[in-house]
């Protein structure tokens, strides 16, 4: 019986070498095709100009962006791998195991000029999982298992999945309509083709969200008997071009997918049309019974960048400005501990004056502790923060209270305390650690605030937490993921949206004798 839901590649990637007389690649791996393919992906490697297509694609934009450096490292190195193996052609074959078969390999054809011991050395280096029961992987390593004129036909061995390579006796159903799939998109680079079987459509329908969004009626168009194979083609050399095909039954079901694409790329909702800069573009056209998007090399590049490189950057970008908020808490924390030390407690939320009307932030009382000794002292203890005078000290806030990447008002900050009955911070109190008697690593201190929730840095102003809507003031951040804080133990967490508010709600209370667990 097969087991739909352990789909995995059983031979992961093929390198191949094709010599310029030898016949299409279909000629020689088609034969070693296992019974359970639906997928083949072959990579044209000689084809590839991993330097020129990063040329061809790099904007200034780009060029400008945080991940160049590395992009432009991988280019280099990516062609350097392929310059030493001299490989001219890369075939995944990718299957569904069954019980009875365990002869699922992946292919490679080797011309006499090539080194297997290079290529095995460059495989030695790769991470290998464990095996079948738990004991260490053998290293992946090439095996020659068949002969083609003067080269080798070689497989990529996985010892704790594979028992050799067998060439088929008999030729396999779908490798007809594999050939005619792989023939109908462009070569010179990436070419892919997928025909998902009845089980795993069946899987993947029970899986669908119940949503009625456009995506979700295009997503269960393609997993109902509509798609019978898809694929996709990407040249990769001087030129960049990209097109894809997907195939259904009749001229009536490519009209109806072009129908549902269309209203998906133009839902103004989701993801993928705020992302691109014309979500026109991915409209494909009906061309009898298949679907046919197809790129020229100026629209090939836009939707490189649009759906891969711009997503690239904000995510870097975004990745940047947590790791620099991160530090900015420690920092914070660490004054904070810095000042307990000094006074045996922490400070309370406000300088007061002799009638305990608020003046001044705690942020202001932080300023000695973080190197800021001589703007401290520019402060009236003994006037509001919005008098004359310390209204002026508004715009000299610290770089440790200011926030990455967001469009906040001169001398705001969305570092504050989360402040409240039971917190850190509780009007006109003050606590030392003797006081967090549910633990330091179990209390949060200092939040980071949504961009609404931003107040001036030197007003006795913060978060006031509604224990019945604990988020509020701290939702919207990182793209909907969650928010950072600092806990009273000076580390700092990031918070998913998808906390527990009860756990929340403990957290944010110093002594309330609730057990949390993990968070």
């Amino acid at each position: 019986m097969r087991t739909p839901t352990k789909w995995f590649c059983q031979a992961a990637i093929v390198i191949a070498l094709l010599l310029p007389q030898q016949a299409s690649a279909a000629d020689w791996w088609a034969d070693y095709l296992p019974d359970e393919v639906f997928a083949v992906v072959v990579i044209d490697a000689e084809s590839i100009k991993p330097q020129a297509v990063l040329n061809r694609i790099a904007t200034e934009e780009i060029q400008q962006s945080p991940i160049y450096p590395q992009l432009l490292q991988s280019a280099i190195m990516a062609q350097g791998l392929l310059d030493a193996t001299k490989v001219k052609q890369v075939v995944a074959v990718i299957s569904e195991p069954t019980p009875m078969s365990k002869t699922h390999c992946v292919l490679a054809l080797q011309g006499r000029d090539a080194s297997p011991a290079l290529i095995n050395n460059l495989l030695g280096n790769i991470p290998t999982p464990p095996g079948r029961n738990g004991e260490p992987g053998a290293a992946p390593k090439v095996i020659e298992i068949a002969t083609v004129g003067d080269d080798r036909v070689l497989a990529l061995e996985l010892p704790s999945l594979l028992e050799g390579a067998k060439k088929r006796s008999e030729p396999y159903w779908q490798l007809d309509e594999i050939e005619k799939a792989l023939k109908s998109v462009p070569t010179g680079g990436v070419r892919g083709v997928v025909m998902p079987t009845a089980e795993q459509k069946a899987l993947a329908r029970q899986q669908m969200p119940p949503g009625k969004k456009p995506f979700d009626e295009l997503g269960r168009f393609f997993v109902s008997e509509n798609l019978q194979w898809g694929a996709m083609g990407l040249t990769l050399g001087n030129e960049v071009k990209l097109k894809f095909i997907a195939k259904t039954p009749s001229t009536e079901s490519a009209a109806e997918g072009v129908k549902l694409v269309s209203e998906a790329v133009n839902d103004k909702t989701s993801e993928l049309s705020k992302a691109m800069s014309d979500p026109q573009m991915l409209v494909p056209s009906a061309e009898g019974d298949r679907m046919v998007l197809e790129f020229d090399g100026t629209e090939t590049v836009a939707f490189v960048k649009d759906t891969l490189i711009r997503p690239a950057v904000k995510n870097a970008k975004a990745a940047a400005e947590r790791s620099l908020m991160k530090n900015r808490l420690k920092q914070m924390m660490l004054s904070l501990h810095n000042f307990h030390d000094n006074y045996r407690s922490f400070p309370a939320p406000a300088v007061v004056d002799a009638d305990k009307k608020p003046l001044l932030s705690w942020r202001v009382e932080m300023l000695p502790f973080l190197d800021e000794y001589d703007l401290y002292k520019e402060f009236r203890k003994d006037e509001s923060w919005d008098s004359p005078h310390n209204k002026q000290l508004l715009s000299e806030m610290p770089d440790v209270f200011k926030t990455a990447g967001s469009e906040e008002k001169e001398g705001y900050t969305r570092i504050v305390a989360p402040v409240g009955d039971g917190m850190m911070f509780e009007k006109g109190k003050k606590f030392s650690i003797r006081d967090v008697t549910d633990g330091t690593s179990n209390t949060i201190m200092v939040l980071l605030a949504n961009e609404e929730s931003a107040v001036p840095w030197t007003k006795p102003d913060d978060l006031k937490i509604d224990l019945k809507k604990p988020l509020k003031g701290l939702d919207g951040q990182f793209d909907g993921t969650g928010f950072l804080c600092a806990l009273a133990d000076g580390s700092v967490r990031f918070i998913s949206y998808n906390i527990g508010l009860r756990t929340l709600k403990n957290l944010l209370q110093r002594n309330d004798g609730q057990v949390i667990g993990e968070f």
